[in-house]
């Protein structure tokens, strides 16, 4: 053809037809060729101008594979490379053996780097390695949602605050069957990253309207949050409740183990489970309680969603591919609080659901597992050097202390200041204690009484803590109604000390976290990646990351509002 336009001598024989005269030629090739410019660019047009989600997703699957497998995205938040460790040893201990494997241990294939956007006020600067900063878990989850990096606190939102569309979008666009399972309140910001888009993760009341709104609907929602939910729809002047209008769509309300119990995974419909007011127990707290174990939830959830009842395709197959994306969401509150020994019955409550999956792929193998965490929390260390020891760092790990713990520290706390015996209450509560030193002794009761507190406190005017003992006091309040916290984190510390670990912050690090993955497509994620990698992996592996982009493409080009109370909500861009 440019040839032909440029007027180049040819012979009869490239011609693939007949045409004797060469200005002929040329003028039926500039034909052709305007033709199909003008084809393509009414085709290109028609892609970007449309706001239909049905017309998008119809014009898309040109583009993308149908997909052919299901994925399951397992993130233990907070969990770093020591928690791996830390769970590893504290079952050793319970089943009282020299060796132990987890079910994830035979699936290390790669780390990711976690590392987040500073939000800075001039867009050429999101460029400069100096804008780098630890992650939080929108930002982290954010970047396995949508396969982009941003700033902390975004939820699937870009460096601008534009919508991003996620995975779980994507997958529902294709009709694919969605669920997600937690345990904190499901407005949170790890699963609040794949269902909603907003500037802030503390948008809550707006993030649980955007995930009742969702067009389709995700098909099943399991969590915490119940007071969460139960809040006016329109805000304090309205009626309908967030519950309510979830109900309203078709719904299915679950309170308790007993209300999953009873589900039946074939009847058609959507489950939306909400176990508890507040974030879900922890799992060493949870017997006490009529929740159910993440494993439970995510059993049913796989029964849930693979069921043919599920699909929403015209021509169902058999086995129709889903999404689930599953949080192990406590592991990282319990690091926050410093509480090694329910953070280590956290990690095997998790692996406790990672078996179920695993089970589940020995009879459905077309299944992709990932598993990650969004960061590391806590700078945890398995050995520690004890502050008032001499010498050379002795190497001291003594892990049957955390494995003995019986609750979280949250209520051995509150135990602790009710008991008349402080001491003995602690001693029971956590059994592995050795007897308490002269030291330690001090410190608990006068963390119980409060009195040690005011010179504590009196550390911010600018003096330095006479000691080391005395700055774990620091950031305590005076009075019986902070002795829980007074306690709380005394005993986080009297555990410390004994047992040989430590925690060099209550917050995130900036660690490279270990990436698990069995299944299909297994080997896209060998070998040290970004975070953003993976998503981008996981999306192409089930042939929606092309999806993504033309979703992301429409939201930003519709002018979707993420800021106010408006947000990003489906019904109102596919209308």
């Amino acid at each position: 053809f440019f040839r032909a336009l440029l007027g180049k001598p040819r012979s009869k024989q490239v011609l693939p037809f007949s045409l004797d005269h060469p200005h002929k030629m040329r003028l039926h090739t500039f034909v052709t060729i305007c033709v199909l410019v003008v084809v393509h660019t009414t085709c290109v047009t028609t892609r970007r101008e449309t706001c239909n989600l049905e017309e998008l997703v119809e014009q898309l699957h040109s583009d993308d594979k149908r997909p052919t497998h299901n994925l399951i995205l397992m993130i233990a938040d907070g969990f770093g490379p020591v928690s791996q460790t830390l769970g590893r040893e504290v079952r050793r201990r319970l089943q009282d053996v020299e060796t132990v494997d987890l079910p994830l241990d035979q699936y290390l294939c790669g780390t990711a780097r976690t590392w987040s956007l500073r939000l800075s006020q001039d867009p050429m600067s999101l460029n400069n390695s100096r804008t780098r900063v630890i992650t939080d878990s929108a930002a982290g989850a954010t970047a396995y949602s949508c396969g982009r990096k941003t700033y902390n606190s975004a939820v699937a939102v870009d460096a601008h605050k534009r919508p991003l569309a996620t995975i779980l979008e994507a997958a529902k666009a294709h009709g694919m069957p969605t669920g997600m399972v937690v345990t904190s309140i499901l407005n949170h910001a790890t699963p609040a990253a794949f269902s909603a888009h907003t500037e802030e993760r503390e948008m809550y009341h707006e993030i649980a309207k955007q995930q009742v709104d969702q067009v389709p609907a995700i098909d099943l929602l399991m969590g915490g949050g119940y007071l969460e939910y139960d809040q006016p729809y329109d805000g304090k002047n309205g009626t309908e409740t967030i519950i309510q209008r979830a109900v309203s769509r078709g719904y299915k309300l679950l309170r308790d183990k007993d209300d999953l119990e009873k589900v039946d995974p074939s009847a058609p419909g959507k489950v939306f489970g909400l176990f508890a007011d507040s974030h879900m127990s922890y799992d060493i707290d949870r017997p006490h309680t009529n929740e159910p174990s993440l494993s439970q939830m995510v059993r049913k959830s796989l029964q849930f969603l693979s069921a043919p009842s599920r699909c929403r395709r015209r021509h169902c197959r058999k086995h129709e591919p889903f999404l689930l994306m599953v949080e192990g969401s406590k592991i990282d509150l319990s690091l926050h609080d410093n509480d090694v020994g329910t953070a280590g019955k956290e990690v095997l409550a998790y692996m406790d659901a990672v078996e179920e999956v695993l089970e589940f792929m020995k009879a459905h193998p077309d299944t992709l597992l990932v598993s990650v965490a969004d960061h590391e929390t806590g700078g945890l260390a398995l050995g520690g050097h004890i502050e008032d020891s001499c010498g050379y760092p002795d190497y001291h790990w003594e892990s049957g202390i955390i494995a003995s713990q019986t609750r979280s520290l949250d209520v051995i706390s509150e135990a602790v200041c009710r008991s008349a015996d402080p001491i003995a209450s602690a001693m029971e509560l956590i059994p592995g204690l050795k007897p308490l030193s002269d030291i330690e002794r001090y410190t608990l009761e006068t963390a119980v009484s409060g009195s040690n507190a005011t010179k504590c406190a009196n550390a911010d005017d600018g003096a330095a803590p006479p000691t080391s003992l005395d700055y774990n006091l620091c950031h305590c309040d005076v009075g019986a109604a902070a002795c829980p916290a007074r306690a709380h984190k005394t005993l986080s510390w009297l555990v410390q000390r004994q047992s040989g670990v430590r925690f060099t912050t209550p917050g995130h690090s900036g660690l490279d976290i270990n990436v698990f993955a069995h299944g299909t497509d297994r080997p896209r994620f060998f070998g040290n990646q970004e975070n953003t990698d993976v998503g981008r992996k996981m999306a192409e592996s089930m042939g929606l990351w092309h999806t993504m982009q033309h979703m992301t493409e429409a939201y930003q080009r519709c002018n979707v509002s993420v800021t106010g109370g408006t947000g990003a909500r489906a019904r109102e861009l596919f209308h």
